[in-house]
């Protein structure tokens, strides 16, 4: 049996975000060059937290990314879809990830996330009975709940007391930047 010392994981450390500009997921995430990047940073602080977790860090690592890219307005990575019959819109951006989206719930006419406290419903297909539902890919805090889907797939939205919401996740092979309207955030 192998001592503590000489286990595999013994040297293992938490995976956690380098701050500054030299974090190479930073600009692949983006598709920025990394001068941008640094001319977009905002105050870590501003997403964290008095008792900061493991887990926490790395969803502030990507709030900051969510800020960069409404301010930026790139519009190759940024996508939004009315719910219909409700306040609510469905977000989706990052998709220069190898065909993997981000994707949470905004409300429509403030733009502020929102978390669905179980009244959505999120499925693969337009049979929400052939699957189980795509669960947050992180714990839930307020304002965090985000999914990852897939590039081109349809899901449904499921909600109560509501007609189902059935929609296709962006293409990026689809998106023409000179033809994607940017919300006006303001």
């Amino acid at each position: 049996m192998a001592s503590p010392e000489s286990s595999p994981d013994a040297n293992m450390q938490p995976l956690t975000p380098t701050s500054g500009a030299s974090s190479p997921a930073r600009s692949e995430f983006c598709s920025l060059p990394e001068d941008e990047l640094d001319e977009y940073e905002t105050d870590s602080d501003e997403f964290s937290s008095d008792s900061l977790e493991d887990d926490e860090v790395f969803r502030n690592y990507f709030a900051p990314i969510v800020s960069l890219l409404l301010e930026t307005r790139v519009p190759d990575v940024y996508c939004l879809q009315e719910i219909p019959d409700s306040p609510y819109s469905v977000r989706c951006w990052g998709g220069n990830l190898r065909g993997i989206f981000f994707l949470d719930f905004v409300d429509t006419a403030t733009h502020q996330t929102i978390n669905s406290h179980g009244q959505f419903r999120l499925y693969i297909g337009q049979k929400p009975d052939a699957h189980g539902p795509v669960k947050s890919w992180e714990e839930i805090s307020p304002s965090e709940e985000r999914f990852v889907v897939l590039e081109g797939v349809t899901y449904t939205l499921e909600r109560d007391g509501e007609e189902d919401f059935v929609f296709q996740a962006p293409s990026m092979s689809e998106l023409d930047p000179e033809e994607a309207e940017t919300p006006d955030l303001q």
